[in-house]
């Protein structure tokens, strides 16, 4: 049996979502989703990321569909479908980034 060091794979799922009328949520509860949906997965993504690579391995990034809807009154969905497009890039970018590195 061969054993090859580091980390096959990680998924990456983290999500929170508050739904009322903008004018009733306040700044404080758009920040915990972001520092939950964005930042958090950033983190983990980061903390792992030498070992996926030193595996060769893969991550999937899962993000809420929620950031695709539009719902009438719904505050926090406009914070969601930022992050969304914001973690599209990230992904891309990332797998960019592990695509040339696999090549070495």
């Amino acid at each position: 049996m061969c054993f090859i060091p580091g980390l096959w794979g990680l998924v990456n799922n983290a999500g929170i979502l508050t739904v009322g009328p903008v004018e009733w949520i306040p700044l404080d509860a758009y920040k915990k989703v972001a520092d939950v949906n964005l930042w958090g997965l950033i983190d983990v993504t980061k903390t792992f990321l030498p070992l996926v690579k030193k595996a060769k391995g893969r991550i999937v990034i899962v993000s809420s569909i929620a950031g695709n809807m539009i719902v009438n009154s719904t505050g926090v969905a406009e914070g969601i479908r930022a992050e969304k497009k914001f973690l599209m890039f990230f992904r891309a970018s990332k797998r960019i980034r592990l695509s040339d590195t696999s090549k070495n």
